[in-house]
């Protein structure tokens, strides 16, 4: 096993049921930081006084350094063949920005914890996916069986998140995304140094552009960040939205688990469907589910309707997702691996996302949640880019 940060375990060093279980373990330790964060921290921001504008504004910042910073840091590991040691270089920035206001006061933490939440939160996911779909290439291992630990620990943070909100409150939830980032940092040791082993080619600059200018992998962003986008207002604004509408926090902890058990169970499930439908297919299938949905949560449903159109989470996030992931594993180079996610996460979660959010908190505070209209038209607008670009797929080249 790896024993310290400088050691280097290569891809051929481990079985690939070994690479499966450690990525796997990576994906639970890391998204249980995403589930505090995600729902969660926009409670914690309001409980210091910030006002939903406000909100939005320290909640899209990560969104827009996901366009520089998430591509930067893919690049970096990619360069120089260092994917773990960037991993846990982001960890220890997020986990710094916990500390911040406990060390430095309100304002000057205030400050700290955006900044270095908009360094890092965009970078880590990218990187970790890169490993996985390097799995996917090498030994054929199933992507799906592995990030549903990731999306399971999510679920786990949403139940534990806000029962410990509900009991103690407010500043409860930097403690947890404290622990969250150390245990992940101590499970980044279980991942190996690097994706390409030290043999391959050094990847170049150039080839950047060369990637950029795949059709099928531009048509892919276009189509995948509209859908995912779709998703801005309901990440950063649900548990505010329930909220106002009187559900408890309780409550609302197994609304976000019965998103995230259904992304799951998609996850688990999804190799014959994908298998059935291709990349494109699922993408399409994502995109429906996400127009259907955001339609329904702008009325205000009883809780039984609002449980049942909240398990549609599984394809309008899980499928859309899968299906990204398939095509990149069939159109990319281990060597461009992390740059390629990357660059879809900046798309999918950018500046596009950035602006969508920035633009909720004046929507949420007129409109409540007829602020999920407005994404409606954006996952309706992924829909008809999806449904195109599998058109287009299935052509001749």
């Amino acid at each position: 096993m790896d024993g310290t940060l400088g050691t280097v375990i290569k891809p051929g060093d481990l079985s690939p049921a070994s690479l499966a279980r450690r990525v796997s373990a990576f994906f639970a330790a890391s998204f249980l930081i995403n589930g505090i964060y995600g729902p969660y921290f926009g409670v914690w921001l309001e409980s210091k006084g910030l006002s939903p504008v406000m909100v939005g504004v320290v909640l899209s910042l990560p969104m827009f350094s996901r366009m520089v910073a998430g591509p930067l840091f893919a690049y970096a590991a990619d360069r120089w063949s260092k994917h773990r040691l960037a991993i846990q270089l982001l960890i220890s920035a997020a986990l710094l920005g916990f500390f911040a206001p406990s060390l430095f006061g309100l304002g000057v933490g205030l400050t700290l914890i955006a900044a270095l939440n908009a360094l890092a939160m965009p970078s880590i996911a990218p990187l970790s996916e890169s490993f996985a779909i390097a799995g996917v290439q090498r030994h054929g291992l199933d992507y799906g069986r592995m990030r549903m630990w990731g999306s399971a620990a999510f679920v786990i943070a949403n139940l534990v998140g806000g029962a410990v909100l509900a009991r103690f409150g407010a500043p409860s939830i930097l403690w947890m995304l404290t622990f969250a980032a150390l245990l992940a940092l101590a499970v980044t040791l279980l991942l190996p140094g690097n994706l390409a082993g030290g043999g391959a080619a050094r990847m170049q600059f150039g080839e950047i552009g060369e990637l950029l200018a795949k059709p099928r992998f531009a048509q892919l962003l276009g189509a995948c960040g509209a859908i995912q986008c779709s998703h801005g207002f309901f990440n950063t604004f649900a548990t505010l939205a329930w909220r106002d509408q009187g559900i408890s926090a309780g409550v609302i902890g197994l609304l976000w688990a019965t998103a995230v058990f259904s992304e799951v169970a998609l996850f688990a499930l999804a190799r014959r469907p994908l298998i059935r439908l291709g990349g494109t297919g699922m993408i399409v299938l994502g995109g429906s589910a996400a127009l259907i949905r955001w339609i329904a949560f702008g009325f205000d449903l009883p809780l039984p309707l609002l449980f049942a159109f909240q398990a549609l989470h599984g394809l309008s996030f899980g499928a859309t997702h899968m299906g990204a992931m398939h095509e990149m594993a069939q159109q990319i180079p281990v060597k461009l691996s992390a740059t390629a996610q990357g660059l879809y996460a900046a798309t999918t979660g950018g500046i596009i996302t950035g602006a969508i959010v920035l633009a909720c908190g004046p929507l949420f505070a007129h409109f409540g949640a007829g602020a999920y209209w407005a994404m409606a038209v954006i996952a309706a607008l992924g829909l008809a880019l999806a449904v195109r670009f599998r058109r287009l797929a299935r052509q001749p080249a």
